[in-house]
């Protein structure tokens, strides 16, 4: 059930998270959730106040019964794997903007919005974003050096990561293995799909055609954040033309992971290898 694979599963994945939505599944994976209790705690680098840390293998999740756990490791030693991505979720407006943790270069930016809802929504995301990477990095946030690419991509040492936010969602994934790129996006079933065709492949807009109307909303959205995730990868965003990723193709260069979340947003992420385990934690509490 957990969308996994190539460019070639594309079909089949769409057609999944349509069958997702149809049965609840998130309300499946929120029912694994209650069992397990919530996530609290710091990052997997932390040996004490460890989170119980949710770790989905994808090569074979079809079950609940398959659901693998990170455990409390007794030295503070990593316990991120080459082949694992993590990922948080935050709710926007249950944080608040720390702008002393923020940068010269990220308080200005602050000062260029000319809404105080852009304001306020850039600066929670680089708070979260300094609070979690100082936790891995056991490095005090307010110290940890974000270097902005030339399309905007943001980067550190150390380690990989990206982040993507929607109205009050924002998602976060970070790798050892390799780059990664993340899309979240809210559904929007207002949106006219025949002025959104020139950002699909001849390919996607025949694949769209087949499904019924109820559907089309979803499932575009759908292409369209495995899109801007694989050029997130890139480090290009959506300064390249959409239709140039061509989400089925079957030689297609990118692996798209699904990104549990609520089921009025779409989340994928994109990476470039083999993807075993996506495992979900939470920011340790923040004094």
């Amino acid at each position: 059930l957990y969308c996994h694979g190539r460019a070639s599963c594309c079909a089949a994945d769409a057609k999944t998270v349509c069958s997702l939505r149809e049965h609840s599944y998130v309300s499946v994976y929120t029912g694994i959730d209650s069992r397990i209790g919530n996530c609290e705690g710091g990052s997997p680098n932390l040996s004490q106040a460890q989170p119980a840390l949710r770790k989905l293998n994808l090569k074979s999740l079809a079950t609940e019964a398959d659901l693998k756990f990170g455990g409390c490791p007794t030295k503070a030693k990593p316990i991120l794997e080459s082949q694992e991505v993590y990922f948080y979720d935050f709710t926007l407006s249950h944080h608040t903007p720390n702008f002393a943790l923020l940068s010269s270069e990220e308080l200005n930016r602050c000062q260029s919005y000319l809404h105080p809802e852009a304001m306020r929504i850039f600066a929670t995301c680089r708070t979260l974003l300094r609070q979690v990477l100082g936790q891995w990095l056991k490095i005090p946030a307010q110290n940890i050096s974000i270097r902005i690419g030339a399309y905007g991509k943001p980067e550190t040492k150390g380690i990989y990561f990206n982040l993507s936010h929607a109205h009050d969602k924002m998602i976060l994934v970070l790798s050892l293995k390799g780059s990664v790129g993340v899309d979240i996006e809210k559904i929007d079933p207002t949106i006219s799909l025949k002025e959104m065709e020139s950002c699909l492949s001849i390919q996607e807009k025949k694949f769209l055609s087949g499904f019924p109307e109820s559907k089309r909303h979803l499932l575009f959205f759908t292409l369209w954040v495995k899109k801007e995730a694989a050029l997130k990868e890139q480090g290009t965003g959506i300064y390249e033309d959409l239709a140039n990723i061509d989400t089925l193709d079957p030689n297609g260069h990118y692996i798209w992971t699904l990104i549990p979340v609520e089921d009025i947003y779409v989340s994928y992420l994109a990476t470039s290898y083999e993807v075993t385990h996506v495992c979900r934690c939470a920011l340790k509490h923040q004094p």
